[in-house]
C-alpha cells in the first residue's frame, strides 16, 4: 500500500487524521460497521501524505539513505545499544546522522528508536506473560525503570496498568 516506511503529514493534516483515528476506535470499541469507513478515510488520507512526503524528499539526495536507517532501526532495534552504532554502520558521524534524522523524519533518532521499542513492548505486554523486566530488556532496554519512564511518557500509564487495561 505504501512505498514509504515513513508517513511524516503536515501540521494542518495532523488534527485531520486524529479525528479519522479517533472514530476509528470508537467504531471499533461499539462494533459499530462504519469502522471499515473511517479505516478507509484514514489509509487515503495517509497515501495522500505519503505522496505529499515522495514528491519532498524525491529531490532530497539523503531520503534513501533515511529510508535505510528507518529500516536499520525497525530490524535491530532489540540489540542497538547507540546511535554511534548506528552511526559507525552506515559509515557517518553520530552528529551527522541525528541531523539528517531530525530534518528528514521530524523526530530525533533517540525517540524514533524509543517509539519502535514502546510500541512492540505494547504487543509484548498484551500478548505475552513474560514479565514486565524480560519485556523491557527484549526490547532493547538497557533499564528497566528507564523502560518504566518511557513507556509511561508514551502511553500515559505504566507497563502494568497497560497489561490491565488491554
Amino acid at each position: 500500500c505504501f512505498k514509504n516506511k515513513l508517513i511524516r503529514p503536515s501540521r494542518e493534516q495532523l488534527p485531520y487524521l486524529k479525528t479519522l483515528l479517533e472514530k476509528l476506535l470508537e467504531a471499533d470499541k461499539t462494533n459499530d460497521n462504519s469502522s471499515f469507513i473511517y479505516l478507509g478515510e484514514l489509509l487515503i488520507k495517509l497515501g495522500e501524505c505519503a505522496r505529499e512526503g515522495e514528491d519532498k524528499l524525491a529531490s532530497a539526495p539523503d531520503h534513501q539513505r533515511v529510508s535505510q536507517i528507518t529500516q536499520y532501526i525497525n530490524d535491530y532495534y532489540k540489540d542497538l545499544g547507540n546511535i554511534s552504532q548506528i552511526a559507525r554502520h552506515f559509515y557517518v558521524s553520530k552528529y551527522h546522522l541525528c541531523r539528517l534524522f531530525k530534518q528528514a523524519t521530524g523526530v530525533t533518532i533517540v525517540e524514533y528508536l524509543n517509539n519502535i521499542r514502546i510500541k512492540n513492548a505494547c504487543c509484548m505486554l498484551v500478548e505475552t506473560k513474560k514479565s514486565i523486566t524480560e519485556i523491557s530488556f527484549e526490547c532493547g532496554f538497557k533499564s528497566s525503570n528507564y523502560f518504566s519512564n518511557i513507556f509511561k511518557k508514551h502511553t500515559k500509564m505504566t507497563p502494568s496498568m497497560y497489561r490491565k487495561f488491554n
